[in-house]
């Protein structure tokens, strides 16, 4: 989970499906809080901020974000996207806005420029400015 804030969608997540292992990407003050929300499921998980991320092992990247992919800094979203990390097939899952303006980063460029390639798109239902995306990337 990047960015994921208070913890609840990552809860939701955690109870619904069954998780063997959830990495979780965040300033410090929000792994606080989504550790507390998630503590039933302490075992599972692994906290990370974005300065200690190079020591993260995983073959298999799920990326879940919920609206801070347009406000990631260019620099942050490579880091989180680019091959260096990704070592097996990965996905990312986006509930977004698109880019409004210059104040955004074009993150869903960013992702397509980092050989990451779209397989869905759907606008929400409920927030019509969002946007549900799967992208896929197989290394």
């Amino acid at each position: 989970f990047i960015g994921d804030g208070s913890g609840l969608l990552s809860n939701l997540i955690l109870n619904l499906f069954s998780i063997k292992r959830a990495i979780f990407l965040d300033l410090p003050q929000f792994l606080i809080r989504q550790y507390i929300v998630n503590n039933e499921f302490a075992e599972k998980l692994e906290f990370y901020t974005p300065s200690n991320l190079n020591s993260l092992k995983t073959d298999e990247y799920i990326i879940i974000n919920q609206d801070s992919f347009p406000e990631l800094p260019k620099k942050d979203l490579d880091k989180y996207t680019n091959a260096k990390l990704i070592k097996n097939k990965s996905k990312i899952y986006s509930y977004n806005q698109k880019p409004i303006d210059d104040q955004h980063s074009k993150w869903n460029d960013i992702i397509k420029q980092n050989g990451w390639d779209l397989l869905s798109s759907q606008q929400s239902l409920s927030r019509k400015k969002y946007f549900i995306e799967v992208y896929s990337k197989v290394i």
